[in-house]
């Protein structure tokens, strides 16, 4: 089977955009698919690019009359993430576009091309996808006798109006089926007469650690040390605790920052290889990134997440979740980080991981078997 997979693929800083299509790709390969990284490219003519910008700030102001101020202070926060990263990329290259080429299968169009390329199947991937658009991230340009699937798809914080869900509701109506990341997403598939959702875990739980392993790079290791992986949200704790703390357990720190998180401590300017290499060697975890904490439970590290406080805490909605799926809701900073040093009860965790990736293999199993009956019609 020939699958085309659209899912956000543009980061130049967060690993785990990267990290959930390379489970995902990894995953549906162990089926002998064939699979592509779907790219949308908008071929806009001259004048529309001339009046864009016209367009965006008319559009702004339309907007901060119409948004209530938390929503305002979010996208306020959100942009200066993005300036940040692009000046610290000019600087300090991480190189991910590099990674793609190297190990994904990239198909870019206008919607067309995937339209007439003979996919057997395409699958909406995961990440925030279901808050965008609706043709593109619902495939809808999608030829009626394709197969269509998702691999935890999210809808992100993204109101579900009644509008919204007419929208979208014939488009679900023909997926063979339907898995989701949060409740969210299960809530909207309901509305659309989707009663079928499945909550699943993120693709990073689908592939094993060996399976990251092809994709790092070796480290020497002198000492012990604290991986401490932070986005731009804010926490309770100062990055200079962190490292006093490191210092009286007698541990070194390697510090990766991305997405808008700036400070004055040495960093890391990790590549993708560089990254997964870092946590895999790492002796504990530190971090506030939902997938710095999926990767430390897929690779047995004593980790400890640091929830955002401040006008970005709805963040912690799938932190929390997850850490209650696996029972490891203490894993969650409270006042003391000593709590990094206790054990985890990794059978436990295996299973949780192992009864997910055997269930998303019985759907793929069903997507198998009825392209079988196509092919013999």
């Amino acid at each position: 089977m020939k699958v085309g997979v659209v899912t956000y693929s543009s980061t130049i800083d967060n690993y785990g955009q990267v990290l959930q299509y390379l489970a995902t790709q990894e995953f549906l390969k162990d089926f002998d698919f064939d699979v592509f990284l779907l790219r949308e490219k908008v071929n806009n003519p001259l004048w529309k690019r001339l009046l864009r910008p016209l367009y965006y700030f008319i559009k702004n102001i339309i907007l901060r009359k119409r948004l209530d101020s938390e929503f305002k202070q979010k996208r306020m926060k959100f942009k200066k993430w993005h300036s940040i990263s692009d000046k610290m990329e000019k600087k300090h290259p991480r190189h991910f576009e590099e990674f793609r080429k190297k190990n994904f299968k990239i198909v870019e169009d206008d919607g067309s091309y995937f339209y007439n390329a003979k996919f057997d199947a395409f699958c909406a991937g995961s990440d925030q996808i279901w808050s965008e658009s609706p043709f593109y991230y619902f495939l809808r340009f999608a030829p009626k006798e394709c197969i269509r699937f998702s691999v935890a798809s999210s809808v992100g914080h993204r109101p579900i109006t009644n509008e919204f869900v007419n929208d979208v509701k014939e488009d679900l109506s023909l997926f063979s089926f339907i898995t989701v990341r949060e409740k969210n997403g299960v809530e909207l598939c309901r509305k659309a007469g989707r009663c079928d959702a499945h909550l699943v875990l993120d693709p990073t739980f689908l592939i094993s650690s060996d399976r990251y392993f092809r994709f790092s790079l070796p480290l020497r290791k002198k000492r012990p040390y604290i991986f401490l992986y932070l986005l731009g949200a804010d926490i309770s704790v100062s990055v200079e605790d962190i490292f006093s703390f490191a210092e009286e357990k007698n541990m070194d720190v390697k510090y990766v920052a991305s997405q808008g998180r700036c400070d004055s401590f040495p960093k890391i300017y990790a590549t993708v290889e560089e990254w997964l290499s870092l946590l895999v060697n790492a002796d504990y975890v530190l971090t506030n990134s939902f997938h710095g904490m999926a990767l430390s439970l897929i690779h047995h590290k004593n980790f400890l997440v640091f929830p955002v406080v401040g006008v970005l805490s709805t963040l912690n909605g799938r932190i929390e979740n997850i850490a209650s799926i696996f029972a490891l809701t203490s894993r969650i900073y409270d006042k003391s980080m000593e709590i990094l040093f206790d054990s985890i009860d990794w059978c436990g965790v295996d299973s949780v991981i192992e009864k997910n990736k055997q269930f998303m293999s019985s759907l793929m199993g069903t997507l198998v078997h009825k392209k079988c009956n196509l092919n013999l019609k």
